[in-house]
């Protein structure tokens, strides 16, 4: 893509990162698809840079009590187009912004960030630009920012060719906000016209600045970005300087707007210290300008706080040498080589996005966005890949230390924050991600000591998870907002996949852990065979192939049978699933969850199935697009070894670190063309990427303690080299056809197994240190796993020759499938999920398969009654329930055993027409067409009333059951009421309903059907398990004719996805019955649950819009009822079919699922039909 004037501007990777050209005239992409496109204005791009953590800026002030819970990360933004804002974190949060200007010959002037030509480069963890204006012909400007390696702060060497020495260049530094911001990044605090300081002091003089803040007990900025976490009576100095320096002096500026004219304004309203002898100035800028020289001059300019300042002022060559070591020391962490130059560039920047979630005491949620020190969710895993175990180290002592409860009903459980007041309190459970860390951690380290200081901690919370959150006598465990996408998620005592799978992990682990330290293990591995054996029984489901995501201990306790993404790979990574049902639930993934296509081949996949959401689109945790669960999932393909999948993963998020608003890094949230969300540079998905490309990808799994490295590569198909260099491993790999070469070293001496997938028809040979060496080979799904050991030594190598075949598909049509032989890489991605093939149940399956070398046939999934393999044929009786099914055939091709998956999609064998709502177009409205139900003897609460009731009715499960996950349904159940978070919901409304009631109690809905209702008082009779209202009602209807018409309102909730809400009973004179489940979101969906946004999204129902503030008024405004439909408090019109001829006598409604609340405003019967 030419990058000319007028075109859109591109991120390209580099050798450590990203450049861009940026010029006026260009217009955005308009859409993303090329990687590296610009959709906005670059220019409003910005990189994070990340000086020293050091806490010692506070410690010659202040005593290390009063800040031991304060974690320390200041950040500097460094916009592409070039203007830098200082964040200090806990020691002051913004503190100024740094603006530098040219002013030319006769006062014509502009700040750098505004010139016309910017090339930008991030490279090592520091910004470099090349700048020039048509404005000032023949000057260029080169600008090299980096962030201080021995103080909080930045350094900018500069170079000015072209200029006469009638030019000069100004810095300018001030507008000190104090805000400590950890999301809204597009605030007036970042802008190019920040807020002018509120309370400074600022001392200036050609040898540098002072810049004093002072923050009493309350000092936190504006209230909806600012946060109370300055020590109180803090003061903060930042001390800054330009060397050389012309003149230096105070700007006083009362308003930001000030700045827009250019430097040379401000310059002329400068008082200078050499001419002007006048008191420090508050409000103000500290204002430093360098006379230029014809020729080129070169110059630093440095702000930054801490000791360390006097000697980077002193001597700034020198920091700027010292900056840029580390820098590059950072960057050389982790080198990787492959064809994909995005990937490779991507490899130095993540180790930069590492560096920026540390905070010298713990690791940080993010390096930018959410600065506090959690315990997870799985922030230790790439600082443990990338080699700063000893950071690792540090933060698990930290947070013991500080945040390890000791008593009361959560003793033995662990705070999520550092920042926790004293007692700590368990809010989030993130014990759970950080017990599997801590294993993470021993297998990359061995360390022994620190296992026998934590080995006490670790026992101590399982045995508050066995007390809190485990609700019954089975090994099954509550999800209680124990992941990073547990938010709007209620278990309420319910049996857990993702919980239980966590908790496998950490008996399996604490069994390890007391062997090596001289304790029995057998408890600990009873324990981890009492879960798993638990999760196969009550969660597993044959048919469906996949972990149900929980099943309830209260109510109905109904099986939950739709999981989401964390469900499939905690279940995989932890133990739970064995390898044929790993396939199985990779393959459920492919068949029902939402997929994404991104630029660069890349593929994204939605979190889950569940409503309400927001009209299908993001909805924060519960219908989402995240890179950190992308690259999860990702780990789970290769797992199953799916590694063409994976890339595609994998791919997704290099489009997020090609594109704005903050290259180079990777933030919480994706959009769907894989680009940037929200949350900048997010802890999870950082962590999670190097976990994902060196154990994923290189498949480098140190097993350290075992004295072993683990060695998977599952590199894309269409690779031919790849190269790592890694703190604990590495080593080049090259495919030659159907030769595969491993060359691999290690910093110590070291056990390697080498577990390499073939796709081939024969094992040739397999090769250690050049000699001929016994291998073993497992089947895999469509693959050959071949393993081999090398003994233990510092180097060495490996190479398999094989012969090359690409497995093909199944014919379902009988004509016999074959195997093709691969010259060399082929296109198709080998390992992919194969197209189904269709039947319908009951039908019988024939499948020639007689060149695959089948021997036997696996069912685990019970589709085929008498299903066997004959001849080469699979054939069997298709005898199950309709949807997505596998069979696999145990295969092999000489000394090549393989797995094949036969999928199968099963058709009903009457085709079922899919339920939308039509309206029931009667235009006349008289009485002799409808039967009105009058309602009043069941009505109990105005609809506006009824959550009140229901949050004051509601009890917490007993003790010593976890209350958290209560607490957190009660508390946003309570947001939804007129007195809750204003900001998040509007209250329920039903004042267009109750406006519409006539005076004979008649309403009509614009579908143009009447119910009879109240126009003040009580409008809805209400059922629900939590509390307040009865479970079931019975709704007198007696009355025949050809459809009953109901009104029902209430709240669902995303947990409550794909079961049975409400049942309800046709109870018929003579004694018959019909019975009919309403399911969200099929049958039923929300209706008040506006904090995931105000959507009819059921299209069987129409609707009627019953609050009136914004939206259609009814279905019957709807052009496509199967799209999501933004509407007010709504009510849902269901239509069911009446038995002709009988009298219906009444209608059971019963509340089914636990923490839903449904009620009924209105029932008609339509007598004789549409007409």
């Amino acid at each position: 893509m030419s990058e000319a004037d007028g075109q859109s501007a591109r991120y390209l990777p580099i050798d450590g990162g990203w450049k861009i050209r940026i010029r006026a005239g260009q217009t955005p992409a308009a859409a993303f698809r090329v990687i590296g496109d610009c959709t906005d204005d670059p220019r409003t791009h910005r990189r994070p840079l990340y000086p020293s953590a050091e806490r010692d800026v506070f410690f010659d002030r202040l005593p290390a009590e009063m800040v031991e819970r304060r974690p320390f990360r200041p950040v500097v933004i460094a916009f592409n187009a070039p203007r830098f804002v200082f964040d200090f974190h806990h020691a002051g949060g913004i503190l100024g912004h740094l603006l530098i200007g040219f002013v030319g010959p006769q006062g014509t002037s502009a700040w750098l960030h505004d010139w016309t030509e910017l090339d930008v480069r991030y490279v090592n963890g520091r910004m470099e630009y090349d700048l020039a204006d048509a404005r000032f012909p023949g000057v260029r400007i080169a600008l090299v920012a980096v962030p201080l390696a021995d103080a909080a702060g930045a350094l900018l060497h500069w170079r000015v060719t072209g200029a006469t020495d009638s030019e000069s260049l100004v810095f300018c530094y001030g507008a000190a906000s104090g805000v400590n911001a950890y999301e809204h990044f597009d605030c007036r605090s970042f802008g190019r016209s920040p807020a002018p300081a509120l309370s400074d002091c600022i001392d200036c003089a050609r040898a540098g600045f002072t810049h004093t803040r002072c923050f009493g007990p309350s000092m936190a900025g504006p209230p909806d970005l600012g946060i109370p976490l300055y020590p109180d009576d803090w003061e903060a100095e930042v001390r800054g300087a330009c060397a050389p320096c012309t003149d230096a002096g105070v700007a006083e500026i009362a308003d930001a707007e000030e700045l827009l004219p250019g430097p040379a304004a401000v310059t002329a309203s400068t008082a200078w210290r050499g001419r002007d002898d006048a008191v420090p100035r508050t409000t103000g800028a500290a204002i430093q300008r360098v006379d230029l020289v014809p020729g080129a001059i070169t110059g630093h300019a440095t702000v930054g706080m801490g000791p360390g300042m006097a000697e980077v002022l002193d001597q700034p060559a020198r920091a700027y040498a010292s900056a840029l070591a580390r820098t590059d020391a950072i960057a050389g962490r982790v080198r990787i080589g492959t064809p994909d130059p995005f990937l490779n560039a991507a490899a130095v920047m993540m180790a930069f996005g590492l560096e920026g979630i540390w905070a010298d005491i713990a690791y940080v949620h993010g390096g930018w966005s959410w600065r506090f020190a959690y315990l997870g969710w799985r922030i230790y895993y790439g600082p443990d890949c990338y080699g700063w175990t000893d950071r690792v180290k540090t933060a698990f002592r930290s947070h013991v230390r500080l945040s390890l409860i000791r008593e009361g009903d959560d003793c033995g459980g662990m705070a999520s924050t550092i920042e926790f007041p004293k007692p700590p309190i368990v809010y989030y459970n993130m014990a759970e991600g950080f017990i599997d860390q801590v294993r993470h951690f021993f297998d990359y380290t061995d360390d022994t000591a620190l296992m026998r200081e934590l080995f006490p901690v670790l026992c101590g919370l399982v045995e508050w998870e066995d007390r809190r959150l485990r609700s019954t006598e089975d090994a099954l465990y509550e999800n209680a907002l124990n992941t990073w996408i547990s938010d709007s998620h209620w278990y309420i005592r319910a049996q857990c996949t993702q919980a239980s799978a966590y908790m496998l992990n950490a008996y399996t682990l604490l069994a390890r852990l007391a062997q090596r330290l001289g304790d029995d293990p057998s408890p600990w591995r009873d324990g981890a065979d009492r879960i798993r054996e638990a999760m196969q029984r009550v969660l597993w489901m044959p048919r469906a192939g996949v972990f149900a995501e929980a099943r309830d201990t209260l109510g109905t306790r109904q099986l939950h049978p739709e999981p989401e993404l964390p469900t499939i790979y905690h279940a995989a990574e932890f133990g739970a699933a064995d390898p044929l049902q790993i396939t199985q639930m990779l393959h459920w993934v492919d068949t029902h969850l939402r997929v994404s296509e991104t630029a660069h081949g890349g593929k994204q996949v939605w979190s889950s199935n569940w409503f309400p959401n927001h009209g299908r689109s993001y909805t924060h945790s519960t219908y989402e697009l995240a890179y950190a669960e992308t690259l999860n999932y990702a780990l789970t393909n290769y797992l199953g070894g799916r590694a063409d999948e994976a890339w595609e993963l994998m791919r997704s998020t290099l489009c997020g670190l090609f594109s704005g608003p903050t290259p180079g890094g990777l933030p919480c949230h994706a959009a769907a063309d894989g680009t940037q969300r929200s949350n900048a540079e997010f802890a999870d998905a950082i962590s999670m990427w190097p976990r994902a490309v060196l154990e994923g990808l290189f498949g480098i799994v140190p097993k350290k303690p075992d004295g072993l490295v683990e060695l998977t590569p599952q590199f894309p198909t269409d690779w031919d080299d790849a190269s790592i260099e890694a703190p604990h491993f590495a080593f080049n790999w090259t495919r030659r056809g159907g030769r595969e070469r491993i060359e691999w070293r290690s910093p110590s001496t070291t056990r390697v197994r080498l577990k390499l997938p073939v796709r081939a028809a024969e094992i040739l040979d397999v090769r250690v240190n050049g000699a001929a060496a016994a291998f073993g080979t497992e089947a895999g799904i469509r693959l050959t796993w071949v393993v081999v050991t090398a003994s233990p030594a510092e180097a060495g190598s490996f190479e398999v020759g094989y012969v090359p075949f690409e497995i093909g598909q199944p014919d379902p049509g009988g004509a016999p499938a074959t195997l093709r032989r691969a010259e060399g890489p082929t296109a198709a991605a080998l390992s992919r999920a194969a197209a189904e093939i269709c039947v319908r149940a009951g039908e019988c399956l024939r499948v020639d398969v007689s060149a695959y070398g089948a021997t036997s046939l696996l069912d685990p999934q019970g589709v085929l009654a008498g299903g066997v393999l004959n001849d080469g044929v699979l054939q069997g009786r298709v005898d199950t329930s309709t949807g997505s099914a596998l069979v696999f055939l145990e295969c092999a091709m000489k000394n090549c055993p393989y797995i094949l998956p036969v999928p199968l999609r099963i058709e009903p064998a009457v085709p079922v027409q899919r339920r939308n709502w039509t309206s029931p177009g009667i235009t006349d409205r008289g009485p002799h067409r409808w039967a009105l139900v009058d309602l009043s003897s069941v009505y109990n609460a105005p609809v506006s009333d009824v959550l009140t009731r229901v949050v004051s009715a509601v009890r917490p499960p007993a003790s010593p059951a976890s209350m958290i996950g209560f607490d957190y349904w009660v508390s946003h159940m309570r947001d939804r009421l007129p007195e809750g978070r204003m900001g998040m919901t509007l209250p329920v409304c039903d004042a267009a309903w109750r406006a519409k009631v006539s005076a004979d109690g008649v309403a009509w809905t614009a579908e143009g059907i009447p119910f009879k209702t109240a126009r003040e008082g009580n409008n809805i009779g209400v059922v629900t398990l939590a509390g307040g209202f009865p479970v079931q009602i019975e709704v007198p209807i007696h009355a025949e004719g050809h459809t009953l018409y109901l009104m029902l309102s209430g709240v669902t909730w995303p947990m409550q996805s794909h079961v049975v809400n409400l049942h309800l009973v046709l109870r018929y004179r003579d004694g018959s019955e019909e019975a009919r489940d309403l399911v969200n979101p099929f049958d039923i969906g929300d209706c008040w649950d506006t904090s995931l946004g105000w959507w009819h999204d059921t299209p069987a129902n129409g609707f009627e819009n019953i609050g009136g503030r914004f939206g259609p008024a009814g279905s019957n405004e709807v052009a496509d009822i199967t799209q999501p439909v933004e509407v007010d408090t709504e009510a849902h019109i269901l239509a069911i079919p009446m038995r002709c001829g009988h009298i219906l006598d009444t209608l059971g409604l019963e509340a089914v699922a636990n923490d839903v609340v449904f009620g009924i405003m209105g029932a008609t019967v339509l007598r004789d039909g549409p007409q």
